[in-house]
């Protein structure tokens, strides 16, 4: 029988209205058991290998972030005046709120070609509760692929003095300097110390300082005291530094960010350091009383 264009245009469009369809339901399948599974398998893995460890911006080492198992997070900036804290939760999704229902309602093509894993975080200060926000989740080997960063294994942040320090009798009886950055150090018995950026010659001190210290071995600690605004808890400003001797005094790698500093004499005709060392007894006497 011979068909008219007619019939083989209808014909035509049947197919591709059947062709449609199957492809239609073909993709509305949903992820099985097995696979939503093997999703929170990957979930935990993931969240296993991330937490209990600080994790330093590779680009930025005085920058750095600690997951911990208790689902807490907490970033550091280098001082402990600036120590953001959230929640934290590992999730495949493409935003905050997905959870696993919507992975199983969802069609399983769009969910595996569109969704990835992420670290879910939440604000735990004050102002801004609650707010959240997602960061896209991988390893390369040992680094942490975070968003568009990559972060490295690294050291813990320091929030309050170690026990246990002892006093390292070479640092006693002298002036240090650090010429880089102006720094004058005087260090005391009883594990106090002074320092200042100079002095001028009324005896004037220029931004002094009380602070604290202990050494560990070849580390060397030095914590300020501080209360920001005048009020509430008083912070430990810890600062931590290995020593290596270098001539007569030593070179200073900063153990949080790496930077390193020389602490050694100075200048014979250093006015700042001869008026200091002139005072150092008056000056131990003095910190003892002194502030925090």
């Amino acid at each position: 029988m011979k068909r008219t264009p007619r019939a083989f245009f209808t014909l035509l469009l049947a197919s591709i209205m059947l062709l449609s369809l199957a492809a239609c339901f073909g993709n509305s399948a949903k992820l099985t058991d097995n696979e939503l599974s093997e999703i929170h398998r990957t979930e935990q893995e993931l969240r296993e290998k991330l937490v209990g460890v600080t994790w330093h911006y590779e680009d930025d080492p005085a920058r750095a972030i600690r997951f911990d198992p208790d689902g807490t997070a907490e970033e550091y900036m280098g001082t402990i005046q600036w120590i953001e804290k959230y929640t934290f939760a590992v999730r495949y999704c493409t935003y905050y709120d997905m959870d696993a229902k919507e992975l199983t309602s969802r069609k399983k093509d769009d969910v595996q070609k569109y969704y990835e894993y992420n670290a879910v975080m939440q604000y735990a200060d004050e102002d801004r509760e609650g707010k959240r926000f997602t960061n896209s989740l991988a390893f390369d080997g040992d680094t942490l692929l975070l968003g568009v960063h990559r972060l490295v294994r690294g050291v813990d942040f320091i929030k309050t003095m170690p026990d246990g320090l002892s006093v390292n009798e070479a640092l006693l009886d002298r002036v240090f300097y650090d010429a880089e950055n102006n720094d004058y150090r005087l260090f005391f018995a009883e594990g106090t110390g002074f320092r200042c950026n100079g002095v001028f010659l009324d005896g004037e001190l220029l931004n002094e300082e009380k602070f604290y210290w202990g050494t560990d071995g070849d580390m060397l600690y030095m914590m300020i005291p501080t209360r920001p605004g005048g009020e509430g808890p008083i912070l430990e400003e810890v600062n931590g530094f290995y020593l290596e001797a270098d001539g007569d005094g030593y070179r200073a790698t900063d153990y949080w960010n790496g930077n390193v500093r020389h602490f050694g004499p100075p200048a014979a005709d250093d006015d700042s350091a001869n008026r200091l060392i002139h005072n150092y007894d008056m000056l131990r006497e003095a910190v003892s009383d002194w502030g925090y």
